[in-house]
């Protein structure tokens, strides 16, 4: 996957920028809101410096998925009273329709140049390994399972945990009061994404040449065809 090299994507709005970008749904609303709130107090619109947003498609035509965003951004932007208007702020941009495919979705880690991840939990989001993977230096939780598989790739930020309030679910035993979110330090996230935009705007950005081979030697351990030899050699012993 990670070998391969994808149709080139040409954004207009993303042209010429260092583009940030994660992979949503409308679930992940406590995750967004980090990052949204990072992006904007770091950056104004004298950078040159763009925030994409895929949105996982849950609505037939993803209008509801859009307005999502539209709505948590104009509010967040509002309450960080750095500017007088939200229009005044870098406008995101938003991705999401039904039949995007996995290629689809490559093609838009080839394009970007920093993965932020925008996840609650411990849990093992592919999104980051594939950003590592195409040599995008993943910004994650110093508390989130993938560091381990990431460990010379990522950008692990301080973390904390947080204890779960939710208005419930199917299942009574999970997401309640027994369970914890991940909440990241949003200065360090702040100060790890100027860290990379600075990088690029020096001309010293590495995505090409040391990122990329470092983060799929690491991955390649963890790949389908290695665990299976390895399942293999336990069964043959």
């Amino acid at each position: 996957v990670h070998n391969k090299r994808y149709k080139e994507l040409a954004i207009k709005e993303a042209e010429n920028t260092f583009k940030f970008y994660t992979f949503a749904s409308t679930s992940d609303a406590q995750g967004l809101d980090w990052i949204l709130a990072s992006f904007h107090s770091e950056f104004d619109v004298n950078d040159n410096v763009s925030l994409v947003i895929y949105m996982k498609p849950q609505s037939s035509d993803s209008q509801r998925e859009l307005k999502f965003v539209d709505d948590l951004s104009e509010n967040i932007k509002s309450l960080l009273r750095l500017e007088t208007s939200p229009e005044l702020y870098n406008r995101e941009i938003v991705i999401s329709a039904p039949d995007l495919t996995d290629e689809n979705l490559y093609e838009l880690h080839q394009y970007c140049n920093c993965y932020v991840s925008c996840n609650t939990g411990v849990t093992f989001p592919l999104a980051e390994i594939d950003a590592a993977g195409f040599g995008n230096t993943p910004i994650i939780s110093d508390k989130n399972s993938v560091r381990e598989y990431l460990r010379g790739s990522a950008n692990a930020v301080n973390s904390i945990h947080q204890v779960v309030q939710s208005k419930g679910g199917i299942f009574g035993g999970v997401n309640n009061g027994n369970d914890y979110w991940i909440k990241p330090d949003e200065r360090n996230i702040k100060r790890t994404m100027r860290m990379m935009y600075n990088l690029w705007g020096d001309d010293k950005f590495l995505k090409d040449t040391e990122f990329i081979p470092e983060a799929r030697e690491q991955l390649s351990h963890f790949s389908l065809e290695t665990v299976g030899e390895k399942m293999k050699e336990a069964l043959s012993v």
